[in-house]
């Protein structure tokens, strides 16, 4: 595992929440720092601010756009049979509470680090990052990015 990996994974460990605007590193609550892994994040800025890079995630392959139009149909089903709405109204509503990201995870060492989707429905990026820890790991998410792209059309 690279330094600057293992040095991520120890601050997100010790509670801290760690990010990238830029060229500028951010580490809160820098309160809680101490010298020690002040100097260690001063040396390791660089590797971390590549870790922590702005990549763009890859687009939705077919498998995952059509697992998204699989929860999108069944999502339309509860509100058609449990909410009363007509199918068309049940599909509109579906989509337009499905939230959709991709969550870059640390993989084990000397394997690559993974985009995965994740459905989110109704949830803004911050619960979608916290949904992300609790099933990965807080150490183990590296980025989250909302998806963007139009959903699968009907069939």
């Amino acid at each position: 595992m690279s330094a600057a990996k293992s040095l991520y994974r120890e601050l997100v460990g010790f509670g801290f929440s760690v990010g990238a605007e830029g060229d500028t590193l951010l580490v809160a609550p820098s309160s809680r720092l101490t010298d020690e892994l002040r100097r260690r994040i001063r040396l390791e800025k660089e590797s971390l601010l590549v870790l922590l890079g702005d990549s763009a995630p890859p687009p939705l392959t077919e498998g995952e756009r059509e697992d998204l139009q699989e929860a999108l149909d069944e999502r339309a089903a509860i509100h058609e049979f449990d909410g009363g709405l007509p199918r068309p109204d049940a599909e509109a509503e579906a989509a337009r509470r499905m939230r959709v990201f991709r969550v870059r995870v640390a993989m084990r060492e000397g394997e690559p680090d993974r985009w995965a989707m994740m459905l989110a429905p109704g949830c803004d990026l911050p619960e979608a990052r916290a949904s992300a820890e609790r099933q990965f790991g807080a150490e183990r998410v590296l980025d989250i990015k909302p998806i963007c792209e139009p959903l699968p059309p009907r069939q």
